[in-house]
């Protein structure tokens, strides 16, 4: 009973209720803590076991390995009296889900039993670690191939970008299913074969929502916005087109300018029903930002904390900072900048220093530039952000600026400068230092 309890703390308490829970009950305890990461508990209570059990064990070697504490799982393993195929899956399985994949591999060649489980188990850690080749002598070696064996090895082609050999397997499959026509169609469209795609695509017997996404987003990222927007209106029933399939659209449309179409979505999104994510509104305030929709950047941030529900992620605060500075308010943008509930990035001050740029303030593109290069020292980017805010004609700012700079830090402008013609009458950052 305990162990179809809610939480591992309802568990216990019924399990402390009982008087004599006995083997089954212990272990049954035992996994609900193991399951759940409660590992110094399990281990207490392992250790007070008179009666342990191969399942028992099991769990042990099961529930360390799943936590990535690998090392602790081979000790109870070698301490086992004795093992199944359960028991050994599951220390391969921790081994192989947390990158030990040569050791995945040493254990696999010595497993005395086999069974579907550990042969799909390492060909999918291969395939996820690039080592194709391998994985298909593997997956050829299978005994017997299910659904999933086959959709791994598909998967690690198309990861891969082996187009022909995925297609190749896809053709022998005895049955598919959605998995295995997403990861081809994903193929195609990953590398532009978006004609292929649209005909997989049109032959899957039953596309779900996946599937549909996958077309979008290789339309929308390709730049064939009217073909990823036909596709979105024409999805069959409206309760399958998630959030995703809504943002693949609303960031299409941002990408390519068309913001008032953006907005439309947008709003067609909310009074379908759907509720938009952090994500979505990325989609919106870049809208805003870059077809000139500024006066409604500030109140769709606003909205998307008020009427949304949602906390706003640094790139949102990126984005405000941006629609502000468009819009002529550097003092609100660098209040902003200052009061938000995260430390300015360097792409933070990127966007504020370009915006001081934009509208000559040079006191605040000093400050932004100085935390520029003390978050990059080494990149050579706002070495040459700070020569274009040097090149003023305020000789006395420029040298003022230079001489608090060290040597290394101004032949990095000097260097920067030179990816910039300089015009007639312009002096060299030599001259200036």
């Amino acid at each position: 009973m305990f162990g179809k309890c809610g939480s591992v703390a309802e568990a216990r308490k019924i399990y402390d209720k009982v008087e004599d829970p006995g083997v089954h009950g212990n272990t049954i305890m035992l996994t609900a803590y193991t399951q759940n990461g409660y590992l110094r508990e399990a281990k207490e209570m392992f250790d007070s076991m008179r009666d342990k059990g191969v399942v028992s064990w099991t769990s042990m070697v099961s529930g360390f390995a799943e936590h990535s504490r690998l090392r602790e799982a081979s000790d109870f393993f070698d301490k086992m009296p004795q093992w199944n195929v359960v028991t050994w899956n599951a220390l391969l399985t921790g081994y192989a889900r947390h990158g030990h994949l040569d050791e995945a591999c040493s254990m696999f060649q010595v497993m005395p039993q086999l069974n579907l489980t550990s042969w799909t188990t390492v060909v999918s850690s291969l395939c996820q670690h690039g080592r194709l080749d391998e994985a298909r002598i593997l997956f050829e070696r299978i005994p017997q191939w299910n659904t999933l064996s086959w959709n791994y090895m598909i998967q690690g082609y198309a990861k891969g970008r082996r187009l022909e050999d995925a297609k190749q397997l896809f053709d022998r499959m005895p049955y598919r299913d959605a998995a295995s026509w997403t990861a081809i169609i994903a193929e195609y469209a990953q590398n532009a074969h978006l004609d292929s795609a649209g005909r997989m695509f049109a032959r899957m017997p039953s596309q779900n929502v996946v599937t549909w996404n996958v077309m979008l987003v290789a339309y929308a990222q390709n730049g064939h916005l009217e073909k990823a927007s036909s596709l979105f209106w024409s999805m069959p029933e409206r309760d399958i087109v998630d959030v995703v399939s809504w943002n693949m659209i609303i960031h299409g449309y941002a990408q390519s300018g068309q913001g008032d179409c953006g907005m439309l979505v947008f709003q067609a999104m909310v009074l379908d029903g759907t509720r938009p994510d952090n994500v979505t509104f990325t989609g919106v305030l870049l809208t805003c930002n870059h077809v000139g929709l500024l006066s409604q950047g500030e109140v769709m941030f606003v909205s998307m904390v008020e009427d949304h529900g949602l906390v706003p992620g640094v790139e949102h605060f990126n984005l405000l900072i941006d629609n502000l500075g468009r819009c002529g308010q550097l003092q609100r943008a660098e209040d902003v900048l200052h009061t938000m509930p995260y430390e300015a990035d360097p792409l933070t001050w990127t966007t504020f220093l370009n915006l001081c740029k934009v509208h000559g303030d040079l006191k605040r593109a000093e400050l932004a530039a100085e935390r520029v290069v003390k978050l990059q020292p080494e990149s050579s980017a706002p070495y040459v952000l700070l020569y274009n805010i040097y090149a003023v004609p305020d000789e006395k700012r420029k040298h003022g600026l230079l001489s608090r700079l060290s040597r290394k830090q101004r032949s990095k402008i000097s260097a920067g400068s030179r990816l910039h013609d300089s015009g007639p009458g312009e002096r060299s950052l030599g001259d200036i230092s």
